[in-house]
């Protein structure tokens, strides 16, 4: 998988699959479906950041308690 990529809940990603930059990939196995554009290839670009930073929260968060 690359920089910016989505892959839908559920989908199967086997092993050496390429799935392009700015791209949904969703299924059984999972294939390209569509271009991402707009507001999803905007969230996309930054989803990574923002789930790693959740990641770091909640590891924080358990470790106080």
């Amino acid at each position: 998988m690359l920089f910016r990529s989505m892959v839908a809940a559920g989908s199967v990603v086997r092993e050496y699959c390429k799935i392009p930059p700015n791209c949904l990939a969703a299924g059984n196995p999972a294939e390209v479906k569509k271009a991402l554009q707009g507001n999803a290839a905007r969230w996309a670009a930054n989803a990574a950041d923002i789930y790693a930073g959740l990641a770091q929260r909640y590891k924080a968060d358990q470790k106080r308690e």
